[in-house]
């Protein structure tokens, strides 16, 4: 355990740890400190002793401490050194877990504590940011945060989520550290929930690669982030792209979903250009350099040379004209999205609803026809977001075909008719049945 005696540790800042908080950028030292310190079990600072000081005066008055450095490190501890600072009495190390989000404040009544400082009963591969400020007796400004990392490794959580928040899910997922001193030697895949946890990783920098992944909304995802392992927690987000699926809802005046209305969207023509090699592949072909010696002897020799092999000729696709081209990758920030692309036409389904994917270049139109056989009704409406909404104009004509009914004139009847029996175009109906009471005249 690290004890420090005659050292200074917040009171607020104490309380806060223990309630498994932290401070974020607090600029004033409690009239309550504590004065000697220990590191619990799971590396968190516990006060054992406090003794009351003076509040700091303006920080910003006061210039930052620098130099500060990692002088050595183990899988528990580091050792922390940073220039003099004149007139220093003591000094405020702030320690962030959890990158830079919040700070634990750290008060050392000792002005030779630049020297050497130790902090003991850390995590094993914990990652950190440390910061110095001086006491004069007043408060100065923070220096530059350092990042330090205890050496070893332990198991991580990495959570993956779209710009939107919505998870990740399957595909291959693995790290690199970013001076390839280390990387992960299998591949891993991300649940339901967007998490994966890898057994075993070190603190630092690494590159987090991530290969044909789901979103959200269907997409394909691969790319890399660079990031920092060891914190407290780890979430990769995607870069922001347009939506890969969106739906046409088509309903009735009442909000009921109509079945089988036709949408289509303009599908564009392609602009071919000449006939070329659209794939090719690299072989090995032997360079025959045999030759006749001095001698007269022929000597066999030669060697293998790459070359390129055309495996599919075709006709290239220069650009489209006409209709509306939908893409089926997108590219942000080196992050490649796939989708599958269409349909362009189609017809609601039994929510009501025609689904097309891919990415739109540009906002295109789509043309709602509703045909109940008696009544065709059609509306073109733009598609700007993921989910567009139409309402018909028309409450569709149904047309009642039930057996003939015989009873004596203004006798009342029971008469069942079963929705089964509605003639509503190509639409289809759940089963619903009445027995109205009706007069025979």
């Amino acid at each position: 355990m690290l004890r420090f005696k005659r050292q200074l540790f917040s009171a607020l800042t104490i309380l806060a740890i223990v309630a498994g908080g932290g401070l974020a950028n607090q600029q004033a030292i409690a009239s309550t400190d504590c004065i000697t310190w220990d590191v619990d079990e799971n590396g968190e600072f516990v006060c054992t002793e406090w003794a009351n000081t003076d509040p700091d005066p303006d920080p910003n008055l006061l210039p930052a401490p620098t130099g500060l450095n990692v002088v050595t490190r183990t899988s528990s501890s580091v050792k922390l050194a940073w220039d003099d600072y004149d007139g220093a009495t003591g000094w405020v190390v702030e320690i962030s877990t959890d990158n830079a989000e919040t700070w634990k404040e750290l008060v050392i009544q000792n002005p030779a504590a630049n020297l050497a400082t130790s902090l003991t009963g850390l995590k094993t591969a914990s990652a950190m940011w440390i910061r110095v400020a001086a006491l004069t007796p007043g408060r100065t400004a923070f220096g530059d945060s350092e990042f330090v990392t205890t050496k070893g490794a332990k198991p991580v959580r990495v959570t993956v989520v779209d710009s939107k928040g919505k998870p990740v899910k399957g595909g291959k997922i693995t790290w690199r550290m970013v001076d390839n001193s280390a990387w992960s030697s299998r591949t891993y895949g991300l649940t339901d929930d967007g998490v994966n946890d890898f057994p075993s990783a070190p603190a630092g920098q690494v590159d987090v690669t991530l290969k044909d992944a789901i979103t959200a909304d269907g997409a394909l995802v691969s790319g890399s982030w660079r990031t920092t392992l060891g914190f407290d927690k780890t979430v990769l987000e995607l870069p922001e792209t347009e939506p890969s699926k969106h739906t046409v809802r088509v309903v009735l005046p009442n909000g009921l979903p109509v079945i089988g209305a036709e949408v289509s969207i303009p599908e564009p023509t392609p602009i071919y250009g000449g006939n070329i090699c659209l794939e090719t592949k690299t072989i090995k072909v032997w360079i025959n350099d045999s030759y006749i010696d001095d001698w007269g002897d022929y000597v066999t020799d030669g060697h293998y040379e790459d070359q390129e092999l055309c495996q599919k000729w075709g006709k290239e696709v220069l650009g489209y004209e006409g209709g509306t081209n939908i893409e089926s990758t997108q590219v942000v920030n080196g992050f490649t999205f796939v989708s599958n692309v269409g349909p362009y036409t189609g017809k609601t389904d039994i929510n009501g609803n025609f689904v097309v994917s891919g990415f739109f270049s540009e906002d295109p139109e789509a043309t709602v026809t509703y045909d109940d056989t008696i009544i065709t009704q059609q509306q073109i409406v733009p598609i700007t977001s993921i989910a567009t909404r139409v309402e018909l104009d028309y409450i569709p004509w149904v047309g009642v075909q039930s057996s003939a009914i015989t009873a004596n004139p203004n006798q009342l009847v029971p008469v069942e008719i079963n929705i089964n029996e509605a003639d509503i175009g190509s639409a289809a109906f759940r089963p619903a049945a009445v027995k109205p009471r009706v007069k025979v005249t």
